[in-house]
């Protein structure tokens, strides 16, 4: 899909396409995710708003906001900046295409380690 949208709408289009598909594969997955709180621990443990004021909570979230801004803004330009060196659309979308794969691999292998591990 990457590969034919940047060959023939560009790959600014693409990777909006991209993004909307994404969005809304996230939604669907968020909306079929059921959470189930049991009876006896419905009101004990801190509430959210104390949760996202912590100082850790907020350094992991500084980590991964800087994280996502450092490589997710370079990934839109790796088709154009491809095709700016030779490379013909049919191929710049592949190299799209194996970045996605592979951050979708990198993510559940981390995210298993970190189920793991902790």
């Amino acid at each position: 899909v990457a590969t034919y949208l940047v060959e023939t709408k560009g790959w600014q289009l693409a990777f909006r396409v991209l993004s909307g598909l994404s969005f809304a594969v996230m939604v669907a997955a968020a909306l079929m995710k059921r959470r189930v709180i049991p009876e006896e621990h419905a009101d004990q443990g801190p509430g959210i708003c104390s949760i996202l004021m912590t100082q850790g909570f907020l350094q992991l979230f500084s980590v991964g906001f800087f994280f996502s801004y450092g490589f997710f803004i370079p990934i839109v330009h790796v088709t154009f900046y491809a095709q700016s060196l030779g490379v013909d659309g049919m191929h710049a979308g592949y190299l799209l295409s194996i970045l996605g794969l592979l951050t979708t691999c990198g993510n559940i292998v981390w995210g298993s380690l970190a189920d793991k591990y902790g």
